[in-house]
Order: C-alpha cells, then sequence, then structure tokens
C-alpha cells in the first residue's frame, strides 16, 4: 500500500510540477530539450576541436556542474518542500516518508532530465575521440552519476547548513553558492588559459589531478576505479537520502515559515536616496508603487534573496578571476580573429560581458515568478484602475537597475580598475548597460507577465533559461558589434545614445 501511495504521488507531483494553464507543457519541456541539446553540442564541438579527449571529458564534468547547479541550487526549496502541495499532502492521512519518498522521485526525474540533454551531444563527441561504443557508454553512466553525486553532495552540505544554523542559514548558503561558482568558473577558464598557450591538453596543470573529475575519467578504462566512482556516487545519495529523510519535517517547517516583515531603521542618510529616488527617479504613483512592492518583496522574501544574491555575484566572480590570473583574451579581447581591426577602446573579455548580461537578464526575468506565500495575485492587477501598464513593470524594474544592477556594475568597475584605465573600463560599461537596457525593452514588447504573477514551479523556473539562451544569443550579436563599433570612440558614444532613444520610446508605450 506504501508503494502504491508513492507511486500515485510521484505521478501527481510531475504533473503539478509541469503544467501550463495556458499551452501544452511537454511541448515547452521539448522545446527546452532541443536548446539545451543544441546549446551543448555548440559547446562541446569547441572543445572536441581544440582539445585532447582527456581535456573533454574533464570540462564536460565541470561544464554539467555548472548548468545542473545552475538550475538546481537556487530551487533547494521547491525541488524537495514545495509548501502548496505539501499544505495539501500533510492534511490526509500520509506518512511524511512517502511524501518524500514521491518528492525525491520527483526532483530526481527533474534533474535527470537536464542531465541526459547536456550528456547525449557530448557522449557523441567522445565517441568520435575512439570510435568505442563501450567507453562511450561508460562515460555517459559516469558522466551522470558525476553531475548528480557532486550536486546531492552540495545539497546535503546546504542541508546541514539549515539545521546546524537555522538563522544564519541565509548567509552561509550564500557562501557555499559563491565558493561552489569560484571552483566551476576557475576550473573552467584552465580551458582558456590552455587555448590561449596552444596546448591540446589542460592535463599539464597540476592542480587538474586534485580534482574530482579526473577519478571519474579513469573510471572510462578501469573496471575497477568506474566501481568505484559509481560506489562513491551511491554512497553519497544515500548519505543525502537519510539526512533529509530524518530530519524533512523539521526543514520543512524552517524553510515554509513565512519571514516576518523587516522594520526599517530611521536613518537620514537612506531617507534622502529614498526620496531622491521615489522623487526624481520614479515618475508617477504606479511606478512609486511597483517599485516599493518589489523593495518588501525583496527585503521580506528568504527565497528570492536565494535566488537573486547568487546571480547578482556571477560577473563579480568572473571579474576577479579575470583581475587575479591576468589571462589575456579573458580580461580584454584577443584574437587573432580580429587582429587586422584596430580598436581605440580595450574590448573586455566576451566572458565577462555575457556574464553581466546574463545576471541582469536573470534577475529581470525572475521577478514573474511568485513567491510560494503570495501565489494567485493576477487577479489583482486586473483589478486595478490602470490604463497603462507599462509604468508597473517599469517601477519593478528600476528597482532592480537601481539596487542591484548598478552596484553590480560598480564593482565590477572597481575591481577592473587594478589592471585596466578608467576610460576603458567606463567606455565598456556604458555600452554594456545600454545594452541591458536595450535588450530588456525588447524583451517587454513580448512578455506581458506582471510580476510575481507565474507560480513557483519546476516549469516556470526551467522555462526561464530558454530566455537565458536566447539573451546569450543577444549577447554574442552585441559582443562582435562592439569589436566594430570600439574602431572609433565617436561610434561608441553613437550606439549608446542609439540603444537608449530607442528603449525610451519603448518604454513610454
Amino acid at each position: 500500500m506504501q508503494s502504491n501511495s508513492s507511486k500515485i504521488l510521484f505521478n501527481l507531483f510531475l504533473k503539478t510540477d509541469y503544467r501550463d494553464k495556458e499551452k501544452t507543457a511537454y511541448k515547452k519541456l521539448t522545446g527546452i530539450f532541443i536548446s539545451y541539446l543544441f546549446a551543448n553540442s555548440f559547446i562541446g564541438w569547441s572543445n572536441y576541436m581544440r582539445f585532447d579527449e582527456y581535456s573533454f571529458v574533464v570540462l564536460a564534468f565541470s561544464i554539467n556542474i555548472f548548468f545542473i547547479t545552475f538550475v538546481s541550487l537556487t530551487e533547494y526549496a521547491d525541488l524537495f518542500f514545495s509548501k502548496r502541495q505539501m499544505d495539501i499532502f500533510t492534511s490526509l492521512p500520509l506518512k511524511d516518508t512517502e511524501i518524500f519518498k514521491a518528492k525525491l522521485k520527483s526532483a530526481t526525474a527533474y534533474i535527470s532530465f537536464f542531465c541526459i540533454s547536456l550528456i547525449i551531444p557530448q557522449s557523441v563527441f567522445v565517441y568520435l575521440y575512439s570510435h568505442d561504443i563501450l567507453r562511450t557508454l561508460m562515460f555517459a553512466v559516469l558522466c551522470f552519476a558525476f553531475t548528480l553525486s557532486i550536486l546531492y553532495l552540495i545539497l546535503l552540505v546546504q542541508t546541514f547548513v539549515i539545521l546546524i544554523s537555522k538563522k544564519q542559514s541565509g548567509y552561509l548558503q550564500y557562501i557555499l553558492q559563491f565558493c561552489f561558482i569560484f571552483f566551476i568558473v576557475y576550473t573552467s577558464s584552465l580551458s582558456s588559459k590552455a587555448g590561449l598557450e596552444n596546448k591540446r591538453s589542460i592535463r599539464d596543470y597540476d592542480i587538474i589531478q586534485y580534482l574530482p573529475q579526473n577519478l571519474y575519467y579513469l573510471g572510462m578504462d578501469s573496471y575497477v576505479y568506474f566501481a568505484l566512482s559509481i560506489l562513491i556516487s551511491f554512497l553519497i545519495f544515500l548519505l543525502f537520502y537519510y539526512i533529509l529523510k530524518s530530519n524533512y519535517s523539521v526543514i520543512y517547517k524552517f524553510l515554509t515559515v513565512t519571514d516576518k516583515p523587516k522594520k526599517s531603521r530611521s536613518n537620514f542618510s537612506l531617507t534622502s536616496l529614498n526620496n531622491f529616488i521615489s522623487s526624481r527617479l520614479l515618475k508617477n504613483n504606479i511606478e512609486r508603487a511597483s517599485y516599493d512592492l518589489m523593495k518588501y518583496q525583496f527585503i521580506n522574501s528568504r527565497s528570492l534573496k536565494v535566488k537573486y544574491i547568487p546571480t547578482l555575484f556571477l560577473p563579480i566572480i568572473f571579474a576577479v578571476i579575470a583581475v587575479t590570473t591576468n589571462t589575456p583574451g579573458f580580461l580584454t579581447l584577443k584574437s587573432a580573429a580580429f587582429s587586422n581591426i584596430t580598436q581605440v577602446v580595450a574590448i573586455l573579455g566576451p566572458t565577462i560581458t555575457m556574464m553581466i548580461i546574463m545576471s541582469s537578464r536573470l534577475m529581470i526575468s525572475s521577478t514573474k515568478i511568485s513567491d510560494e506565500n503570495s501565489a494567485g495575485t493576477d487577479w489583482l492587477y486586473k483589478s486595478m484602475p490602470v490604463k497603462e501598464n507599462v509604468w508597473i513593470f517599469n517601477g519593478v524594474n528600476k528597482f532592480i537597475y537601481i539596487n542591484l544592477i548598478i552596484p553590480m556594475l560598480l564593482m565590477v568597475f572597481f575591481i577592473l580598475l587594478v589592471r585596466l584605465d578608467i576610460k576603458t573600463i567606463g567606455l565598456n560599461m556604458f555600452f554594456i548597460i545600454s545594452c541591458l537596457i536595450f535588450i530588456n525593452s525588447l524583451f517587454s514588447l513580448f512578455d506581458k507577465t506582471f510580476p510575481f504573477t507565474l507560480e513557483s514551479s519546476k516549469f516556470n523556473s526551467t522555462s526561464k533559461f530558454l530566455e537565458v539562451l536566447l539573451t546569450m544569443v543577444l549577447g554574442v550579436v552585441i559582443f562582435v558589434g562592439q569589436i566594430f563599433i570600439f574602431q572609433n570612440v565617436i561610434f561608441v558614444i553613437t550606439a549608446i545614445a542609439v540603444m537608449l532613444v530607442v528603449s525610451f520610446m519603448i518604454n513610454r508605450n
């Protein structure tokens, strides 16, 4: 009876996780799957053309960790502790263990969906190296096991953090996420360094032999290492399973408690700044109301902070690595393909530019997804006597720009000052922020979803990654255009002015 209940719950969780009220969810999921296949095929092809098999496999492991963790780490609560679902099922005569097992299966299915879409193109390239079907199948199994074991190891640490220090768990989660992102970014940067040094292998770097990726690679040629790798992955999963199972109700109560609104402390400088923003930067009462809505949601929602803060620090981490390593092509553009083009102003490396654009766009798109404690608010917007909804979107977006994006750009600016001159950084930053405003304005023409109205489900969290892929494509187009625009300072200033004027005209309508 228990297994039957668990199976029914699992099927129900899958249906509720991926339901879509407006369109067929499976069509969208198919689109996401194909997009991931396409994106990872491009990355895999690039690594296949530049590196040997060892380097390709190690980098494939690292790329998969980044993608899967980027999807899953900020969705920890929704993966295992969906409040809306738990409130219903805890009132039924069901054991916590049955609910937990069904949620764990649902979460694993969700993560496996992404893993498979990443591993398929990588397996094709691994086969092209050796033309050995058995080694290719062993790679696929090891890659799947490695990705899930690292993810569950990170989630295990996150679980311990919550259990040990509930009040400070938010800060410790941020530190954990920053350390992990820094590690993955640094590992991936080895490929850029090897490429610039015309190396076909990253095995020459001493740090590689100490990475867990190296152990799993050995499993492709040794049944002993293969069995050892699978055993390690299985033990990590079992440890995570029993720790989470034993403390499921405790963690659920902590994660789903609504945060108490924080009382604002009187501060003259802060009050003056708020007054300046309200009177000078916000045009009317509708903008002010939506700006305040975003402000109080951000202050009082733990889930929003967990989603926003790691994303906010992505460009900063990349900037720190670029400055500390001072790798040509990572900090500023160095490419033989554009050696005949003379730039008056140096261009920031494409990695930093893309991270700024992607991070900023993610923060804007995340405003559409509601907190679990405030779902079903779409009717409020529709009942308001507001003729021009553009002011609602403008107010929310201005909060993101003023309080998150601009401070992030300033931090990147000061970090880059260690290596670059103020003119180079200034022109690049003004160009990037004008591009951000322009891209967000283009998206606003098609996306009319009100802030905090999309349900906080796996499906809606997954859908935004299609937007990330589109943003990356636009970022590549902008970066290529930047190579030609930065031949002349007048071209730069003109491009900035044109994008800002066009954005202004779009946002007025």
